[in-house]
């Protein structure tokens, strides 16, 4: 079996083709898509990747999260497969929140009348932070309730990338790690409120990262405390292809209690042979525990701001290959 992995150079954001090939057997799959922007070169480079292979379009796609970064150029790019109507898994999660709600924390107006600005330029600094932040927010709730209100009606098959039934045919190898059901239940309850998914985003904000100086070792740096992240990034779908022995994982913006929320975890992330490293390399998505447990052989990030200085020493200390698409380029990977 031979895998080809491209992961695009989309900035902060994840845009990954995978190719596999068989004795009897081919598969193209798209993970994310990157921003909105992106559509043009993720749909190129796909179509390169499909006339490969003799394939008229991807046999799936994979939405990890409804983060603008990774769902933004969903929408175009499903539209070119309207025909074929490969199975698209996406988490419904825009289901469980009040758009309504959101809509009026941006729109919110001061119950004086009177803009903070007037008072206080901090406190307008931050309300104005706020708002641009609640922005995004609704704009990253309204492409994910776009795209299913677009792929449902059009015929396309939806379902929610859970690890108890993801299921793609004739391919054994593949599975989702997490979220599991029950995980997912814990970070989006039934009783989920909108203004619960504003607080956890904005305790994500306002977590500082400690800059204390504990070793030199960046592997052990990354055990200092870290700021939260939020409920969405945690809620991405984690894919695992087994090939010939291999392992392959993508993470999205997995955070560490969602690889840890993976059922016996310290046996199934043992060894990888890839890892698209969580988060864009973000020291606040894994630890040194990971890594030294994971020792994938190659490790890709795909970021740039993001991309932590401890994160890549660490990898680098610990992988035999380790690329950043902020260097430049796209990178491939291809596994024999």
């Amino acid at each position: 079996m031979e895998v080809f992995i491209r992961v695009l150079n989309v900035g902060d954001g994840d845009a990954v083709i995978v190719k596999v090939i068989d004795t009897d057997r081919k598969l193209v799959f798209m993970i994310d898509a990157g921003h909105p922007y992106d559509y043009e070169k993720v749909s190129k480079n796909l179509k390169e990747v499909l006339e490969s292979v003799e394939l008229p379009a991807p046999d799936f796609i994979l939405c990890t999260h409804y983060d603008n970064d990774h769902i933004g150029g969903l929408l175009k790019l499903v539209k070119d497969y309207e025909t074929q109507k490969p199975s698209v898994w996406i988490h419904a999660t825009s289901e469980k929140i009040n758009v309504k709600d959101l809509t009026e924390l941006v729109n919110h107006e001061p119950e004086n009348g009177i803009m903070p600005s007037e008072e206080d330029d901090n406190l307008a600094g931050e309300n104005s932070a706020n708002i641009v932040y609640y922005q995004n927010v609704l704009t990253t709730v309204e492409q994910e309730i776009a795209l299913l209100e677009y792929l449902r009606p059009a015929g396309f098959s939806c379902k929610e990338p859970l690890a108890e039934n993801f299921k793609i045919d004739q391919w054994p190898e593949l599975s989702i790690l997490s979220p599991t059901t029950s995980f997912y239940e814990t970070l989006f309850p039934e009783h989920f409120s909108t203004q619960e998914l504003v607080e956890n985003h904005m305790n994500v904000l306002k977590g500082a990262e400690t800059d204390q100086k504990i070793s030199d070792d960046p592997c052990k740096k990354l055990d200092l405390k870290k700021s939260p992240i939020t409920a969405t990034n945690m809620n991405s779908a984690i894919l695992m292809l087994v090939a010939d022995g291999k392992k392959i994982i993508f993470s999205g913006d997995a955070g560490i209690e969602s690889f840890e929320a993976i059922p016996d975890y310290k046996n199934v992330l043992d060894q990888l042979y890839f890892l698209k490293v969580p988060h864009h390399g973000s020291r606040n998505n894994i630890n040194q525990e990971l890594i030294q447990l994971m020792k994938p052989r190659i490790a890709v990030i795909s970021g740039r701001h993001h991309v932590s200085g401890d994160v890549l020493a660490c990898l680098k200390a610990t992988c035999e290959e380790v690329s950043v698409t902020k260097d430049g380029q796209d990178i491939d990977v291809t596994i024999p």
